[in-house]
């Protein structure tokens, strides 16, 4: 798999190796922010990081999406953790 993308992307002049292919991909993440509410839920916030001009040029001759998802919100409850002590 890593040779046909990395010959679909010497095509279009893009000469990278794989392992830089990756590297530059990689600060491309979905990032999750928790907050803990005074009603006793937590909030997880989850939004992804904006394509750099790099990552946007090499999803495009990829025919890759790129643009990236909405921010969701989701409210659950707080999980209280049972910790037992040995003696």
């Amino acid at each position: 798999m890593p040779a046909g993308i990395l010959k679909k992307l010497r095509t279009v002049g893009i000469h990278h190796t794989w392992n830089t292919i990756c590297n530059i991909l990689a600060t491309h993440i979905r990032v999750t922010t928790t907050m803990n509410t005074e009603d006793g839920h937590v909030i997880d916030v989850r939004t992804c990081t904006t394509p750099t001009e790099e990552q946007h040029m090499i999803y495009n001759n990829l025919h890759m999406k790129h643009t990236p998802p909405g921010r969701k919100y989701i409210k659950s409850p707080i999980k209280t953790q049972r910790c037992s002590v040995e003696k």
